[in-house]
């Protein structure tokens, strides 16, 4: 495959140029995408329930003014004298905002209801957008994404998923929604309402469309309340010759964690006679069959063998922080409509290694990895219990009847998240609980596949294999959101235009100006062939940055290779704060370029201000065709 990069720089070139900040431009574009609209087939009724204290007028008029869409009611509710233009205006002194709801329902028409506040503004096309989604789906609730307005100005937008009942149970993310009339019965407040129907067995639908604004934020999270559960927890471990790591693992499960029904069953695929000795002595239960490291295979070794209602599959290289743990998780994970349980796990410096798995055009990735723990990751993705496509299987729990095996055809890598994939086609959720935290050391008893072209390689059948099976979440991910990016783990909106070329690297255009000799580097390593794999370290000092291998092409042209991004806690002990994510791997495939010399280099980007920082290096390519 022959790629042109200069004629796709150039063709992307004035894009870049005098962009403005990225929802800005988001904005822009659905104000185009939405000047030609499709005609509706159906129009049911909808009623809108406005509890109307202080402030209402403005929210009364962007329900008046709806657009495209003309079959509704407006019902005021209000514990004030008020005088306005509506369907109904009911006057009821020192009622609350829930009776307010309760009354305004028992005198609406409509096959669908909504209820707002004076805090909330919707946009003119949201009945017909919300209405479209009917077309493709007869849903029983709909809702939209959403923004705060202040001052005029819109920011903050909340790019939602795909309906997602645990994350509902931990705060409202679903604020502003159509529900059907008929499933609404007796209920305390708003919240409980969508809380009790998360527990029903309902079809949602999600426009992917900011719609809703709100004139300040209210998302106040909710702690959950757990039972004390005595359901037996198998938890299977694999290891090999990797007895210290094991031990630290298996000693957090016997003296810091509190929930006492358990087995820990140790699968060995290989230790020498010592280790075995040792390994035998520290598990309940010992499985040894020598044979080539098959992650998906010890683990369906063990679940075969497990006891329990409850299996926990655990990486030997964790760590046990949270007490409750065990208990959290099974209670989750015995709950009908939950597929597989993953927790929170954190390098050993407390920043973020796993909070959930999106699929993205990178493939399946890690969001925020590398990120501090006690950051505020887009609207408590790294806080509250959040429902995703998938969970790492370092620390994945399920319940024992609803485990069908790992794929034995993807021995290493994506055999978590192919588990978890098949359960959400067969209707289940799941879910990573934030709450529950544990270290993760990470691949210590398998090394860094990323180094081996033949492990590289194997890397990317395996993920062929993954996509293959599964093709309805190629670039799809219903948990995740089509309005954020497709090329990293931050849940950010896309602020720099892409080249679909394979390998979704950033383009930047005249780098000279970007050039420093500030950055501090090294190459650890790089292999030859079709597929380049380059690794090692890269910053400047005080600065808070992610790392980037470039192309030099053309004399105005760069092209950034997206890296994976490593803990150095050997450059960060030598050097001090703020170097952590200094590490680095990428993989070039030569196929998707011309022939030719390649100058490479190495770009640091800020996360904080996206200024870019470029270093040339010793290092080329040379792509002969």
């Amino acid at each position: 495959m022959n790629y042109n990069i200069k004629t796709s720089m150039f063709l992307v070139k004035n894009k870049i140029k005098n962009r403005k900040n990225s929802y800005e431009h988001y904005l822009k574009k659905e104000d185009i995408n939405s000047l030609d609209l499709p005609p509706l087939v159906n129009k049911p009724l909808v009623s809108l329930i406005l509890f109307a204290n202080d402030n209402y007028q403005e929210t009364l008029d962007s329900l008046k003014n709806q657009s495209n869409y003309d079959n509704f009611e407006i019902i005021v509710v209000s514990n004030k004298d008020i005088k306005c233009e509506a369907s109904a205006v009911i006057i009821e002194y020192n009622c609350t905002e829930n009776e307010a709801y309760k009354i305004g329902l028992s005198v609406s028409q409509g096959e669908y209801v909504g209820f707002l506040n004076s805090d909330i503004i919707l946009s003119e096309n949201t009945l017909y957008y919300m209405m479209l989604e009917k077309m493709y789906c007869d849903f029983d609730m709909v809702y939209a994404d959403e923004d705060i307005i202040e001052n005029g100005l819109r920011k903050n937008p909340f790019f939602k998923p795909c309906f997602s009942p645990h994350t509902l149970r931990a705060f409202n993310y679903i604020g502003f929604a159509l529900i059907k009339k008929d499933l609404i019965n007796v209920f305390k407040d708003y919240y409980s309402l969508l809380f009790d129907l998360s527990y029903t067995n309902i079809t949602v639908s999600n426009v992917e469309r900011v719609l809703v604004h709100y004139k300040k934020s209210k998302r106040e999270g909710i702690e959950p309340i757990f039972n004390d559960i005595n359901s037996k927890i198998s938890i299977v471990i694999p290891s090999k010759d990797n007895y210290n790591v094991l031990k630290r693992c298996i000693d957090s499960i016997r003296n810091k964690n509190t929930y006492k029904n358990y087995e820990i069953i140790v699968v060995d695929n290989g230790s020498n006679d010592e280790n075995k000795s040792k390994y035998s002595a520290i598990a309940d239960k010992y499985i040894y069959e020598k044979m080539d490291f098959n992650f998906s295979k010890m683990c369906n070794i063990g679940a075969e063998n497990a006891e329990g209602e409850i299996i926990l599959f655990l990486n030997d290289d964790t760590e046990i922080i949270s007490p409750d743990a065990l208990n959290v998780m099974a209670n989750y994970a015995l709950e009908p409509q939950t597929g597989a349980v993953g927790c929170k796990l954190l390098y050993p410096n407390n920043k973020i290694q796993h909070c959930g798995v999106i699929s993205i055009q990178n493939g399946p990735v890690h969001p925020f990895m590398g990120f501090d723990e006690n950051t505020d990751c887009y609207f408590g993705r790294n806080k509250y219990s959040y429902n995703y496509s998938a969970v790492t299987g370092a620390c994945l729990m399920i319940e024992k009847k609803k485990f069908q095996g790992f794929d034995e055809n993807l021995p290493v890598a994506y055999n978590d998240v192919e588990l978890c994939w098949t359960l959400v086609e067969n209707g289940y959720y799941n879910v990573v609980v934030n709450s529950v935290k544990l270290y993760h050391y990470e691949s210590l008893s398998r090394g860094d596949d990323r180094k081996s072209q033949s492990k590289l390689m194997r890397l990317y059948g395996e993920r062929k294999k993954l996509y293959n099976k599964h093709k309805e979440f190629c670039f799809n991910d219903r948990f995740y959101n089509r309005n954020l990016t497709q090329h990293r783990g931050d849940f950010t909106l896309e602020n720099i235009d892409y080249i679909n070329r394979g390998m979704f690297a950033r383009v930047v255009v005249n780098p000279q100006k970007y050039f420093t000799d500030k950055i501090k580097y090294k190459i650890e390593y790089m292999t030859n062939g079709n597929m380049v794999n380059i690794g090692g370290w890269a910053y400047i000092k005080d600065k808070y940055t992610t790392p980037f291998i470039v192309i030099m092409t053309r004399s105005d042209v760069a092209v950034p290779i997206e890296a994976n991004v490593e803990i150095r806690q050997d450059i960060s002990s030598k050097v001090g704060d703020n170097v952590d994510l200094c590490g680095f791997s990428c993989h070039i495939d030569t196929n998707l370029f011309e022939k030719g010399c390649y100058q490479l280099g190495i770009m640091l980007v800020s996360k904080f201000t996206m200024k870019k920082h470029i270093v040339l290096i010793d290092k080329r390519i040379d792509i002969k065709l």
